[in-house]
């Protein structure tokens, strides 16, 4: 191979290099970034969810007690925060430094469902019952979104149970 067709070829090779950055950069940036405090994962920021950035953070409580006055569910936008979060994968908590990332107020070794409600029978703080999505979290990845929507108690605090917590959203502005 002669001196200018070297160039040429790692002209080619620059060229694969910079089409592959550019198709690469020209598409949704995911700036997933996973919020952990005391070892544990409070949420997410980041999270694009019907095209604008949001940041979920986990919560023990009831949903009438976590919610603001008025709230009656997120709507069509709680299937597309559970469908994000399980679609996030590993982005989600990276890997952590040692063993498996708890979601903070999730006390079972297995799995834990991360409430996102939907609609509810009145709004907060007065709500009966509130309608969720379920985003099954299980080994550092929210593993599941089921189709069926869970009906729970609005007064129910998730903090007596082990297994289960609400997600709070908030849109980020980015």
């Amino acid at each position: 191979m002669n001196h200018i067709d070297r160039l040429l070829h790692r002209l080619r090779r620059l060229g694969i290099w910079a089409i592959a950055i550019w198709l690469g950069g020209s598409g949704p940036v995911q700036a997933l970034a996973p919020l952990i405090a005391a070892g544990e994962l409070i949420g997410v920021s980041g999270l694009e969810i019907e095209g604008r950035r949001y940041e979920i953070r986990f919560a023990d409580g009831s949903f009438n007690a976590l919610y603001p006055e008025g709230f009656s569910g997120y709507g069509s936008l709680a299937r597309a925060a559970a469908e994000s979060l399980r679609a996030a994968g590993n982005a989600l908590t990276g890997t952590p430094p040692a063993g498996r990332l708890q979601l903070a107020g999730c006390r079972s070794a297995q799995s834990c469902t991360i409430l996102i409600p939907e609609r509810s029978a009145g709004t907060v703080p007065q709500a009966h019952l509130s309608h969720a999505v379920e985003a099954i979290y299980a080994g550092d990845l929210v593993r599941s979104v089921p189709a069926e929507l869970w009906p729970f108690d609005a007064a129910t605090d998730t903090g007596a149970m082990p297994d289960m917590l609400y997600a709070i959203l908030t849109p980020t502005g980015e």
